[in-house]
This record gives C-alpha cells, sequence and structure tokens, in this order.
C-alpha cells in the first residue's frame, strides 16, 4: 500500500513539474526573468529597449529553441558607471543547457566586460543538444579595446567570466558552438584578469577564436585558468595574437591553454576527439602556456594528448581519432589530405595473419611481417591467393600482417601522416581484396564474400548485412567465385596453408588462433544455404562441421 502511494505522490509531483514549466518568448517580456527547469527559452531580446537580465536558476535545465540575446553596451568602460552590467544569460548556480534540434541560438553579453554565458565560480554549466549555439561578449565602446586593424572589440569571452567575477566549470557535451573571445578574453574560459575554472568537452563541434592575448579555449589575458580534458568532438581553436602593435610582441595567446603572465592547469587531449589548433602571433605554443609580457612568464601544467606529454608548437597543428568501432568516414572526409597526428584504435593478435588497412602510409613497423596480393586463381572450385612481401604500407591499400606480439593500436604512434580517405581494392580477374577504413556492413550475397580467421581459414559470413570492424579487408569473389568450396593461402617464404574447405560459420573477428566463430547451432546444407533445422537425413554442416543426419 506504501510503494502504491509514493507511485501516485512521484506522478503527481511529476505532473505539476511538468504543468510549472513554461516556454518563455523573450520578444515579449518586459522584466528580467529567471528561467526554471524545464522551461524553454524562445525568439529575440533586443537589448536596446529590453535592457534586461536573462538568468537560469541553481540546479535548472533549460532549452534554447531560436534564441537570440542582442546585449549592448550601455555607458563608459568603469563597471560602477554602467547601468547594464550583465551576460546574456546569466547563471545562478548549476545549469543545463539545451541545444533543440534544428536551431540556431545566439547569445551576446551586456556591457563589454560580460560574457555571452556566465556560470559562477564553485559551479558547472553544461550544455547538450544538437543545435547550435553563437556565443560572444557585447561590442565594446572603450576606445583602446580594437583589434589590430581597429575594429571596438568585446573584453569578454563567448562562456566563461567576467571583469572581477571568476567563472566555474564549463562542459560542452554536444551541439556546434561557435564562441569568439573579446579584447584580452578567450572564446570560452577566462576573461582580462580574471579566471575560470576547468573545462571540458566530450563531443559536439567546437569552433573558438580566441582575442588579443588570449587563448582560443582556456586563459584570459593575465589570469588563471582550471583543468582542460578533450574526449570528443571536433574542435577547431584559434589563439589570439599579441597586443603590442609591432612585430616584436610576444604575448599571444595559445589556441588551447593558459594565457600571457597566466596559468593553466593539466591539458589532455585523446578519447575520440578530433582537434585542431592554431597559435596566435607571439606565443610558443599552440596548445600548452601563453606568452608572457613585462618579463612575466606564463606556467601550465601537464599537457597530454594521445597519451604524449609534452606541450605543442606546431601551428597549425591536427590530432584526430579513428576507431575500429566507427564508420569515421565524415572524419576521414573532413581531414582528407591534411597532415595529422592520428590516434587509430585498432588491435593485431599473434597466432595468424591479421587483415590491415590504415588510412595513411607508413613503414612497416618493427616486427611486423607484411604481405599484398599478388594474384588469384580459381581452379576445380579451389581458389588459390598468392601473397608476396610488401615493401611499405600504402594509405587505404589492404594487407595481411602477422606481429611478434600483441600490437594495440590506440597509442599516439602515427605523427605527421597525410590522411587520406580513399579505400583502394586490390584486384584480381577472380576476387578483389577490399579494405574498410571505418565499420563496415556488407550487404552482398553471403556466397561472394569471405573473410579470413582464425588458423588462416577463409569464411562465408552467416547472413547478409554482416558487420566488419574498421582497419580490416574483406574478399569479394567475381564471375564464377559463387562455385568456390576450398581455397589454399600461398604467403610466400615457403609458408601456405594448404587446401582447405571453406567455411559457413558466423564471423566474428578474432585474427589470432582464438575462437573466431560464435557456435550458434547454425545448420547448412552442402549447397552452403542457410537452413532453420534438418528436415530429413543426409549430411549438413553445423557449427561448421560436417554432420549425418540419421
Amino acid at each position: 500500500m506504501k510503494r502504491k502511494v509514493f507511485s501516485i505522490l512521484a506522478l503527481l509531483c511529476l505532473a505539476v513539474s511538468s504543468a510549472w514549466a513554461e516556454t518563455i518568448d523573450l520578444t515579449t517580456v518586459t522584466a528580467s526573468k529567471t528561467a526554471q527547469d524545464g522551461d524553454v527559452l524562445t525568439g529575440t531580446l533586443d537589448g536596446a529597449t529590453q535592457k534586461y537580465k536573462i538568468s537560469i536558476a541553481d540546479n535548472a535545465t533549460v532549452t534554447l529553441d531560436g534564441v537570440t540575446i542582442n546585449g549592448v553596451t550601455d555607458g563608459a568602460a568603469d563597471a560602477s558607471k554602467s547601468t547594464v552590467n550583465w551576460a546574456g544569460l546569466t547563471c545562478e548556480g548549476n545549469a543545463t543547457i539545451i541545444l533543440k534540434e534544428g536551431t540556431t541560438n545566439t547569445v551576446r553579453g551586456f556591457y563589454h566586460r560580460c560574457p555571452g554565458i556566465f556560470v559562477p565560480q564553485g559551479y558547472t554549466l553544461t550544455i547538450d543538444g544538437t543545435g547550435t549555439l553563437n556565443a560572444s561578449g557585447s561590442i565594446s565602446t572603450e576606445a583602446n579595446h580594437v583589434d589590430k586593424i581597429g575594429n571596438l572589440i568585446t573584453c569578454a569571452p563567448g562562456i566563461g567570466s567576467a571583469v572581477l567575477a571568476t567563472a566555474g566549470n564549463i562542459v560542452i557535451n554536444g551541439g556546434t558552438i561557435n564562441a569568439t573571445g573579446g579584447w584580452a578574453s578567450a572564446s570560452i574560459g577566462g576573461n582580462f584578469i580574471t579566471g575560470c575554472g576547468n573545462i571540458t568537452i566530450t563531443g559536439g563541434t567546437v569552433n573558438a577564436t580566441g582575442s588579443l592575448a588570449a587563448a582560443g579555449i582556456g586563459g584570459g589575458w593575465v589570469a588563471s585558468c582550471g583543468d582542460i580534458a578533450i574526449t570528443g568532438g571536433t574542435i577547431n581553436a584559434t589563439g589570439g595574437d599579441y597586443i603590442n602593435s609591432d612585430a616584436t610582441g610576444n604575448d599571444g595567446g595559445p589556441a588551447i591553454g593558459g594565457s600571457p603572465c597566466g596559468s593553466c592547469g593539466t591539458i589532455t587531449i585523446g578519447g575520440t576527439a578530433n582537434v585542431t589548433v592554431t597559435k596566435g602571433l607571439g606565443v610558443p605554443y599552440s596548445i600548452g602556456q601563453g606568452g608572457s609580457w613585462n618579463n612575466v612568464s606564463a606556467s601550465c601544467g601537464t599537457v597530454t594528448v594521445f597519451g604524449v606529454e609534452g606541450q605543442i608548437s606546431n601551428s597549425p597543428y591536427t590530432c584526430i581519432s579513428l576507431s575500429e568501432e566507427s564508420d569515421n568516414s565524415k572524419t576521414l572526409t573532413m581531414y582528407d589530405g591534411q597532415t595529422a597526428d592520428v590516434n587509430l584504435t585498432r588491435t593485431l593478435q599473434t597466432g595468424g595473419w591479421n587483415t590491415f588497412a590504415a588510412p595513411f602510409s607508413m613503414a612497416i613497423p618493427a616486427g611486423w611481417t607484411v604481405k599484398e596480393l599478388e594474384s588469384a586463381t580459381l581452379e576445380s572450385s579451389t581458389l588459390t591467393l598468392n601473397f608476396r612481401n610488401a615493401a611499405s604500407l600504402v594509405a587505404g591499400n589492404p594487407y595481411l600482417v602477422k606481429v611478434t606480439a600483441d600490437a594495440d593500436l590506440s597509442a599516439a604512434a602515427y605523427t605527421g601522416v597525410i590522411v587520406s580517405s580513399a579505400a583502394v581494392p586490390t584486384t584480381t580477374e577472380v576476387v578483389d581484396f577490399i579494405p574498410t577504413l571505418g565499420k563496415t556492413t556488407i550487404k552482398n550475397d553471403v556466397k561472394s564474400i569471405l573473410f579470413l580467421g582464425a588458423a588462416n581459414k577463409l569464411h562465408h559470413p552467416s547472413a547478409e548485412n554482416q558487420d566488419i570492424k574498421g582497419f580490416r579487408a574483406y574478399f569479394q569473389l567475381k564471375g564464377d567465385g559463387a562455385n568456390v568450396k576450398s581455397f589454399m593461402l600461398n604467403l610466400g617464404d615457403g609458408e601456405t596453408t594448404g587446401i582447405q574447405t571453406i567455411d559457413n560459420g558466423r564471423f566474428l573477428d578474432e585474427p589470432s588462433g582464438k575462437a573466431e566463430r560464435t557456435m550458434d547451432n547454425s545448420v547448412f546444407d552442402l549447397q552452403g544455404r542457410r537452413i532453420n533445422k534438418a528436415a530429413q537425413k543426409g549430411v549438413y554442416i553445423v557449427n561448421g562441421k560436417k554432420t549425418i543426419i540419421k
């Protein structure tokens, strides 16, 4: 009985909470407004006639649905003389902002030293969703806040701190974020002389441009920044140039990291992140510490990029992540032809030959034996595949690889390679050797496809729409290939498998002598056709073995 009462009360509370949530059209507001948990913001706050503070209540989740907040600068540079002095969106504590799918949202801070979005010190702002957010401070009216060509610019981040108001933690999990930093301010992070907490990016697309003497993501000029962790998403970050007007300035900002004369915590980039950075003029690092000013140096914690420690000085610099479990086509197309450090997730195991293909060219690593398909023949239903030693690994080409020790290719071992999105099959008259540069679904007739499995055996897939992981290869039979019953691998150097029967078991993806197939009581007739069960006496293939049903 108590459990029923509790459930009814919970439902009532949920209903009441949902009833209280509202859609707030900013076009119609006539006073400052605080959005509550579950509220949806929409419409335009013009900023000129509507000088209202829009806040998000502590612990509230608020959705932005086509919002435009046009914050304006009102009055002098001195904050005490300004009648409007707040961010475009001000979080009162912990807050989550959801960017509604298909919407574009623009938020600009009020007063030239306040950001587009502010979260107070000790709290966390989380941004998620699939929509777009354009975030910046307002336009400055202070004469000396100008860029290199004289345009007046704001003195505030797109997302981060206000002058003399330290920001808390910033977490970005999704959406497309276009953030612009103002004079001496990062686009995401610190303001002029005012720091911020930790910055974490796990997904989405982030385009971040810092301004003079500030990082793209991280610290503002002469300010501190917490730890920066980027473990997912696509990030394009640019640091601000030096403030000094001549070419001798050295107080520029990194793309990701600390500011000139400021400090930054640890910087960690890894996981599934794709990152491109360009440092500002007058700074030694694109990822790491900022430049110096008046002989005051900057500092930074440990920088780790895909497991390798050390600040990054190259600019522009790109590091990307490619996984055998992912499609990868979008990433490969985006970075096709670019030079990058590549984190490639692919495990090679001992005990047999592995198929392998990479989206970049590379020398053959120590401990690897690499073979390429030279020719193929089909005689009396027996397929013979002839391999020869390869001189190197060419981008997009398929190979057989044997390793002397299990090789985990998840470390940043591939530096300065040229990324290629092209998969280049090796073709013969009877079979094609086809590489996969990402997780691929094979949709062809199962009898025309062969996988290499345990003990160097060839297998048909158990059914159409068979998945194969990335950075591997499979064989596509041509012409009379459907009549193949057996095979032989001639691997050169006196190594051959001899003639063996092609297996019809379920392909898993274990390249070693470990179980290559999951035995699921699959039954095939001698023509290789899968059947539900043996309906009559005869010889069948059960779990890859000939079985007599009496």
